[in-house]
């Protein structure tokens, strides 16, 4: 196994644990944006939108939203 497999092992572990403990378990919407303004790395989560966003890599973002929460505007979609 590589040492990018392992890191991408690691970062999809911390992205579906922060998805059931923020957005509510299986209540769950989720995407894929291409979004040529989005270029940063990491995770965020909106309380607003009840939404979290994971960019491994720059301008590429999986969205999941929780129960009741927003999804991305259809431009961005």
């Amino acid at each position: 196994m590589s040492p990018l497999d392992v890191i991408v092992l690691v970062y999809a572990s911390l992205f579906l644990a922060l998805v059931f403990t923020l957005c509510g378990g299986f209540h769950l919407k989720a995407g894929l944006i291409i979004n040529w303004r989005g270029l940063w790395v990491g995770f965020h989560y909106s309380s607003f939108n009840k939404r979290l966003c994971m960019n491994l890599i720059p301008c590429v973002t999986i969205w999941v939203c929780g129960k009741g929460g927003n999804v991305p505007q259809k431009e961005y979609r």
